[in-house]
C-alpha cells in the first residue's frame, strides 16, 4: 500500500507511548503491526528492536 509508511510510524509512536505508560500488551500489539507491514522504512527496524527489548523486559518479570 502506498501509505503504509504513515501507518507504520503512527503505530510505532503509539507503541512507544503505551510502553512508557505501562501498557505492555498494547505496545506489543502496535509493534507487531509495524513489523507485519510490507515496507522498508526505519519504523520496521525500530519496532523490531522495541519488540525484542519489550519481550526481554517482560521475560525478566
Amino acid at each position: 500500500m502506498e501509505f503504509d509508511w504513515h501507518l507504520g510510524f503512527a503505530h510505532l509512536i503509539r507503541g512507544r507511548i503505551r510502553e512508557q505508560n505501562g501498557d505492555y500488551q498494547g505496545a506489543r500489539a502496535d509493534y507487531r503491526i509495524v513489523t507485519d507491514l510490507d515496507n522498508k522504512t526505519y519504523a520496521v527496524e525500530e519496532a523490531e528492536a522495541a519488540l525484542a527489548r519489550l519481550e526481554s523486559t517482560l521475560a525478566r518479570h
